[in-house]
């Protein structure tokens, strides 16, 4: 197949295409945006037509302001050409996986009126904003297909498309741009060498080699020059101290990597002889208590007790680990085990907004995150580092669990690395009890701490 060149393109794609980009230069100097060599070269390929682009970029690469600025140029300019109308659509698996896209969009569009009109219709909450020319930004997650189904998507971005199910792309995105011959956006971190993105942006790289409508891009963390270098460079030491260097791989280098094997494998009950990661526990009356929740009816309902010492040394003195409780159930045999006693705060699964409204009811207060915390708290392999790395600790044990703690010693010993998995995973077998210390400790001694340069204030472009 003949790759286009200037000479080979027809003369009006080719007017559009430099129109559209003058168009989208003019914005930037409104949103301040400034590509770096990655994202320059992934908006240079939508220049030249290409409408299939696969990222894999590590974490806070720049991969969600790039195409949030696609979004806005393409929402905006069609109606300048006279253009039909515009549906520009982020997808995810959950609404909160499209907020690194849209928050940007939202900023520009409605905050800052780079369009200089104002919206039809927006509403944050619904993630939706319609301009008065036919002109639609809106926000799907890919669990409710019918809500997908139709047509007349000129631009999807599939947000953490590793995470989706495997057949989203082929049943649910693709179809909706068939009448418009549209851009298809897939951008994600890696997640293992069976997963079906990695199976898809392999496809899509031997396709463009010979085919201009496919392009596939790579790019580490350290790609992006805006991220301050050294905080990655401790994140990269941190993993190696938590023996999980695989993590730093797979997150900031973008690599393909398999986990197999024990999880915690830094996990200690003794050291040299001594009781170390598992000994008696006895409770303090002067600090507060603090839960870890992970709610279960079909599986075990686990909440795990425990208090922070001298700011940096989790506790945990009590356990419950029941299966078949209802929410009721589950709430009178907290307080029960309590004993009047205050609760903190109680961190848990961001889900179950029933069984955090029954809680709260009964005075225990519940951890409400923000969307950026709740994207942080349902990342398993965050989580994972954050216990791992208290686990590795050698000045102090970083988590000390009580001996009667029977339930949550045998899950952290038996937590392993699915490696059969499509994604990077642990075995979903006798995982309550780990979830829930997940949870607990990164709401009281490592929430935020074990990614810092996810959270550079002002934003990363």
């Amino acid at each position: 197949m003949e790759i286009p060149t200037v000479k080979t393109i027809d003369r009006d794609v080719l007017v559009y295409r430099i129109k559209r980009r003058l168009f989208q230069q003019r914005l930037r100097k409104r949103t301040g945006y400034e590509p770096h060599a990655k994202q320059q070269e992934l908006h240079d390929a939508i220049f030249r037509g290409a409408t299939r682009l696969a990222s894999v970029w590590g974490r806070r690469g720049g991969k969600s302001i790039a195409w949030a600025d696609e979004c806005v140029a393409d929402g905006g300019f069609g109606p300048v050409m006279g253009l039909p109308k515009r549906l520009i659509r982020i997808t995810a698996p959950e609404f909160s996986l499209t907020d690194p896209v849209f928050e940007y969009i939202w900023h520009w569009v409605v905050d800052d009126g780079i369009y200089g009109y104002t919206p039809k219709y927006a509403r944050a909450d619904q993630r939706y904003i319609e301009m008065p020319w036919n002109s639609r930004i809106e926000c799907k997650t890919t669990d409710n297909p019918k809500a997908l189904q139709g047509k007349g998507v000129t631009l999807n971005v599939s947000d953490e498309h590793a995470d989706e199910r495997e057949g989203v792309l082929k049943q649910i995105i693709e179809p909706t741009t068939f009448d418009t011959g549209g851009i298809i956006g897939l951008i994600g971190t890696p997640r293992g060498r069976l997963n079906h993105y990695t199976q898809t942006y392999e496809s899509w790289t031997e396709k463009a080699k010979v085919d201009p409508l496919y392009f596939t891009s790579h790019a580490t963390s350290f790609d992006n020059p805006y991220l301050d270098v050294q905080k990655l460079l401790e994140y990269r030491d941190e993993c190696i101290r938590a023996n999980c260097y695989q993590l730093y791989e797979q997150e900031v280098l973008a690599q393909f990597v398999s986990m197999a094997g024990a999880i915690y494998d830094n996990w200690r009950p003794l050291r040299d002889g001594a009781p170390w990661h598992v000994r008696s526990v006895q409770f303090r009356d002067d600090l507060p208590i603090y839960l870890g929740i992970d709610w279960g009816t079909i599986h075990n309902f686990v909440c795990l007790f425990g208090q922070v010492i001298d700011g940096d040394q989790l506790n945990i003195f009590d356990e419950i680990s029941a299966p078949n409780l209802d929410p009721e159930q589950q709430v009178k045999l907290v307080l029960e085990r309590l004993e009047g006693r205050k609760v903190g705060m109680a961190y848990c699964d961001p889900s179950g907004a029933g069984n955090k409204k029954l809680f709260r009811n009964y005075g225990i207060p519940v951890y409400e995150p923000s969307s950026t915390d709740r994207t942080q708290l349902n990342n398993v392999e965050d989580g994972i580092l954050q216990v791992k790395r208290c686990f590795a600790r050698e000045d102090m044990p970083g988590i000390v669990i009580d001996s009667d703690c029977t339930a949550l010693i045998s899950g952290v010993e038996t937590y392993e690395w699915n490696d059969r998995a499509t994604k990077a995973q642990p075995k979903k077998e006798k995982d309550d009890e780990v979830d829930a210390l997940r949870y607990l400790v990164m709401g009281t001694v490592g929430i935020k701490r074990s990614l810092p340069f996810l959270y550079i204030p002002g934003g990363v472009k």
